[in-house]
């Protein structure tokens, strides 16, 4: 019996077309020297029309143009709109099946940036920004309408009197998505604040501690987005009203330590730790509320430099009003300070609390800066005090500990 002939596979094997006078060997959709995109040939036989693939956007051409954008607005002193073009080259690595579409897209947005003035770009802007939201951001995404804000009789009185609320970190509002639930809310100060609000929002939404505001709600269009409510509102406030006991005094403490160990892990500075920045809840906790000047430091060897920014550095450590370098030693000197304001609190003192609270803030740490003098507290303990001034407070970021060395000495101090 003759074997049974093997049946000779007629399959047309896929073709890829090679890219003419190598037009695109650097091209995103190519690899090697091959399209991710296959190409079908005509068939005769059956008049099958030729289903070619769209032109493909060169890489070099893209980046091209995002180079001669950059040009132009660094000329321009737009230094945010340079933060935000950084982001495209995220845009690289993503999957094959979507990186063409995504190519086409910021080559237009780029061109666009290259021929426009810089207030058309302040516009701009946000909706460029708004292009890269994180994963965990979109879902947090709302309608307008399931945002609104109440006027509470402080925010009446500053509308009346200075024309805004521009001072104020958050404001009260509603939030209506499936249930009524009461929020803070942050909206811009002005048109160039926009971006900062939109980066605050990308921050906040990676975050997960329990000593940081949690981010319930963004809305786009403002843009603006939503945080936990916070009923005792700002620690700045709370130390003027409310007489806290050492116990307390020393969890407030522990608590904000806590956020920032979990900050410095993430590779973050926050640059601008003050009790203005760390709202209370109604059981007493303390959580961070402002990321508006945090920056990641994982790619610059942990140091942020910024020479130009519109951050009061008049308080802040030596080598940040020396050289202007920002780092998670500057951000325990902060503490230092911190835990010095909050050691010193005189609840219903002064004409105005908060007024007469900010006069001896000022008043101190003006003279610390001058003369490294600082005064002891009367309610700071003598144990941690020493480790604060000779520390925590020193000239030298090598000398300063770590936020982790931190905890461990207020975790000898009892807890309630």
């Amino acid at each position: 019996m003759t074997p049974k002939a093997k049946k000779k596979n007629t399959r047309r094997k896929k073709q890829y077309r090679r890219p003419k006078n190598n037009e695109n060997v650097d091209g995103a959709d190519v690899t090697e020297d091959r399209q991710l995109v296959p190409y079908k040939p005509s068939n005769v036989k059956t008049g099958e029309k030729i289903h070619k693939p769209s032109q493909l956007i060169n890489k070099k051409q893209s980046l091209s143009l995002i180079e001669l954008a950059a040009n132009k607005l660094q000329k321009e002193d737009n230094v945010v709109f340079l933060e935000v073009l950084e982001k495209i080259f995220q845009v690289f690595k993503a999957d094959p099946d979507k990186r063409q579409t995504r190519l086409e897209l910021i080559t237009k947005i780029v061109s666009i940036a290259s021929n426009s003035s810089t207030k058309q770009l302040n516009r701009f802007k946000p909706q460029l920004n708004g292009v890269f939201l994180p994963k965990e951001l979109k879902e947090l995404v709302i309608d307008p309408g399931d945002l609104t804000m109440t006027l509470n009789l402080l925010d009446f009185m500053m509308l009346c009197h200075f024309g805004g609320t521009e001072d104020r970190l958050f404001m009260e509002g509603n939030l209506s998505k499936g249930r009524h639930v009461k929020v803070l809310v942050k909206v811009p100060r002005s048109e160039t604040h926009k971006v900062s609000i939109v980066e605050e929002a990308k921050t906040l939404s990676k975050l997960r501690h329990d000593n940081i505001v949690r981010l319930v709600a963004f809305d786009k269009t403002g843009p603006r987005f939503a945080v936990e409510y916070m009923k005792l509102g700002t620690l700045s406030k709370c130390l003027e009203d409310i007489s806290f006991s050492a116990t307390k005094l020393v969890n407030v403490l522990k608590d904000i330590t806590a956020a920032m160990v979990y900050v410095a892990e993430k590779k973050l500075v926050m640059r601008n730790l003050n009790s203005e920045n760390v709202l209370v809840d109604a059981r007493g906790k303390c959580k961070l509320g402002n990321f508006e000047y945090c920056r990641y430091v994982g790619d610059t060897n942990g140091v942020y430099v910024e020479k130009h920014g519109d951050l009061d550095v008049d308080f802040a450590a030596p080598e940040v009003r020396k050289s202007h370098e920002f780092s998670t030693k500057s951000d325990v000197w902060d503490l230092g300070l911190l835990a010095w304001e909050i050691y010193s609190a005189m609840p219903g003192q002064g004409i105005i609390p908060l007024i007469g609270s900010a006069v001896r803030r000022y008043y101190n740490f003006e003279v610390f800066i001058e003369s490294g003098e600082l005064q002891k507290p009367r309610r700071f303990p003598v144990v941690l005090w020493a480790h604060f001034k000779m520390m925590v407070l020193n000239n030298d970021p090598s000398i300063r500990p770590t936020f982790v060395d931190v905890m461990k000495m207020l975790e000898k101090f009892p807890q309630t």
